[in-house]
């Protein structure tokens, strides 16, 4: 009966392990080779230790003892529950858990029945073999021996290993009472680690002995009043127990006593540095105390900058006091007021304090320094502009600030530089404007008729190759005024072989009685913008200088002599009851056999009506 029954088995097992699709690897080392109904076990040429019972058959299914297979043949974890008769493997990252009597096997989780349920004989449980394929690598059946070879499947767990590695460091370092490096360590104990609830117990006990010595270290600190220490002590703690209500009470009741101690401590600070520049006047060192208290204090910000401000305006004023003591005469006020400007850059939030001192004393100065304009009238015809400029006495004054303004835009408007530009007939005031309004200088503005725009008559010369041209761009004296309205005159003689007055051209206007004043400017141009005008040549070559002789109706009327390029002219000719009028231009011959090559300009020239 019992080779039968051996027969049954040895078909039915061969028939089992032909359903599993595990690969063979008998002659590997790690190979565990066992035999039914013998306790000698091998791995490799190694005979393992016995286990309590031998492998049996039951219903076809290899059984072995639980405990013996799960921790010295795979090398894995066991947990039995005495209570619910439940048993659970892990093994190579794998959770096997079964009940005596009960067929359902949970692999993973998942639940499968095998034919047999585990049993218990002797006291020994065993369980069926194929429940545990999951973690073998080879299952092999020998059935000339009636032997099982088995390889345990060669995965690795790191997550399990650092665990495990962490659990063993834990328990080590609570034993050792390093209770912070026990609370790191057995903190990394895994759920799926067979010593999780071990890793539990221990942690606690390393926390409450590690909070235990933690009072005791207050305690102490209290003692000596020592807050900061204390406070210090506290957020390292919470930094191990992040999440412990009392440390955290802890720290919150110490910061308030540390708050509390602070705020008496920097009161007294300020009172004191109060006390002291009250009698040393010595605001910046105060400042610097202040603010070198506030980086140690940033929680009493408020207080601290109030003081801080208050420092600092009564340094501000000290420093305007300083500066503006001894500013009588205008170049120490001039020279105050630079030093006010530069105080506010540095004090901006001042900026009110300082103005007003500024102010004050640019009134001053207004009354010490007098102010002109480089002209005190000047006539502009339509389309032309002219550069005036401030002047001071002293003449080294910095500090006046001004503005341009015209009482009657419409006819000759002023920019921000002081040039003038006329737009129609009729006059206008230009006025330097200090910054309180006050009028520092003036200058009368007339736009006459312009006269290029009367018809004149052919003019006569001495040379066909000179010329007259209607200035239609712009003329540019030495002064860098720019005008845009005149007669321009080329003239070019040669071989003339001695020195003397030589006849250049004449023009003539009708002015029928019209007019009681023609004025205008005589330049010798330094550039000519104008399409009809060559400048290529504007130097003057052999000429000593040009003149201008005005006649009405045959009468001499005025010459302008000397009209040089460095040197041009301004001209005023009383016509009042001129019907005719003639302009005559002359040059004074300098060297003799040689070029005279000049152009000469009349510009802004305008009448002024009866």
């Amino acid at each position: 009966m019992r080779s039968i029954a051996k027969s049954v088995f040895i078909v039915a097992f061969v028939l089992s392990l032909a359903m599993l699709s595990l690969t063979v690897h008998a002659d590997q080392i790690d190979t565990v080779r066992m035999t039914l109904d013998s306790t000698i076990v091998t791995k490799g040429s190694v005979v393992l230790a016995a286990p309590p019972l031998a492998p049996i058959s039951m219903n076809g299914r290899v059984m072995l003892p639980f405990r013996y297979l799960v921790q010295t043949v795979l090398g894995g974890d066991v947990d039995y529950d005495g209570d619910t008769r439940r048993i659970t493997a892990h093994v190579s990252g794998s959770t096997i858990i079964m009940v005596v009597d009960q067929q359902e096997i949970f692999i993973n989780g998942m639940a499968t029945d095998f034919g047999q349920a585990p049993i218990v004989i002797n006291g020994s449980t065993l369980v069926p073999l194929r429940a545990f394929e999951v973690v073998l690598e080879s299952l092999v059946w020998d059935p000339i021996t009636s032997s099982v070879s088995l390889t345990p499947l060669s995965l690795t767990d790191p997550e399990l290993d650092a665990s495990r590695i962490a659990y063993q460091s834990g328990i080590k370092a609570l034993a050792n009472r390093d209770f912070v490096k026990a609370i790191s360590d057995l903190k990394q104990v895994i759920t799926r680690d067979r010593d999780y609830e071990n890793a539990k117990a221990s942690l606690s006990e390393a926390i409450a002995a590690y909070k235990a010595n933690l009072f005791d270290t207050i305690k102490r600190l209290e003692t000596s009043s020592s807050l900061n220490d204390i406070a210090v002590t506290l957020n390292s703690a919470l930094a191990i127990l992040p999440a412990d209500a009392e440390i955290t009470a802890m720290l919150s009741s110490n910061s308030k006593k540390l708050f509390d101690k602070n705020k008496e401590y920097v009161y007294e600070q300020i009172a004191e540095i109060s006390n002291g520049v009250a009698i040393t006047q010595n605001y910046l060192d105060a400042i610097s105390g202040l603010e070198a208290m506030l980086r140690e204090y940033p929680e009493f910000s408020t207080d601290i900058n109030i003081e801080i401000a208050k420092n600092k305006r009564e340094h501000v004023m000290q420093q305007i006091a300083n500066i503006s003591i001894g500013a009588t005469s205008a170049p120490k006020i001039d020279a105050a007021i630079s030093e006010l400007k530069k105080l506010l850059v540095t004090y901006p939030d001042y900026s009110s304090n300082i103005r007003v001192e500024i102010d004050k004393l640019t009134s001053q100065l207004l009354k010490l320094v007098r102010v002109s304009l480089s002209e005190d009238s000047i006539v502009l015809v339509s389309g032309s502009s002219m550069q005036l400029s401030v002047t001071y006495s002293p003449s080294d004054i910095k500090n006046i600030d001004f503005t341009f303004a015209s009482s009657n835009s419409t006819v000759a408007g002023v920019d921000n530089s002081g040039r003038v530009s006329a737009s129609k007939q009729g006059t206008t005031l230009v006025s330097v404007l200090s910054s309180d309004g006050s009028v520092l200088a003036t200058c009368d503005v007339e736009v006459p008729t312009d006269l290029t725009a009367l018809r004149y008559s052919d003019y006569s010369s001495a040379s066909s190759r000179d010329k007259l041209y209607v200035l239609t761009g712009t003329a540019t004296d030495v002064e860098n005024n720019s005008f845009s309205k005149g007669l321009v005159f080329f003239s070019r003689y040669e071989s003339y072989n001695f020195p003397g007055i030589i006849y250049l051209a004449t023009v003539s206007y009708e002015l029928n009685s019209e007019y009681s004043k023609l004025s205008g400017k005589a330049i010798l141009p330094t550039s000519i913008s104008d399409v009809n005008i060559s400048s290529s040549r504007l130097d003057i070559e052999n000429i000593g200088a040009v003149e201008l002789s005005f006649y009405g109706d045959g009468r001499h009327l005025e010459t302008i002599k000397y009209i040089t390029k460095s040197s041009p002219a301004d001209f005023e000719v009383n016509v009042n009851g001129v019907n005719s009028l003639s302009i005559q231009i002359s040059g004074t011959y300098a060297n003799g056999w040689n070029t005279i090559i000049v152009y000469t300009a009349l510009v802004n020239m305008g009448l002024t009506k009866n």
